[in-house]
């Protein structure tokens, strides 16, 4: 049985993708009550644009760049996690 010690770069990418639109939206949904990651007013403060969410924990500690790599960090960790469970369940499926 061929094993991989690394997942593939770009299938973590899409999924570390996939992981920050789900935070995003999530994020939205959830406005203020998202206290420590808020991904919706981290999105907003990259892009200069105003919304009514007040700062989460992440921007007031860290600052917006500092709170994006935070915020894709946590995303990456997720991504490879999806990898890791897609490569556990897939032999039960062939």
């Amino acid at each position: 049985m061929k094993t991989m010690a690394t997942p593939p770069l770009p299938l973590v990418a899409l999924l570390t993708g996939f992981s920050v639109l789900a935070m995003t939206m999530i994020d939205y949904h959830l406005g203020a009550r998202a206290e420590y990651i808020n991904a919706w007013a981290i999105w907003n403060r990259l892009l200069i644009r105003g919304c009514n969410v007040p700062d989460c924990l992440a921007l007031k500690q860290f600052g917006v760049f500092g709170a994006t790599i935070l915020m894709l960090l946590a995303n990456m960790v997720l991504g490879i996690l999806m990898h890791g469970l897609y490569s556990a369940v897939k032999p039960f499926f062939q």
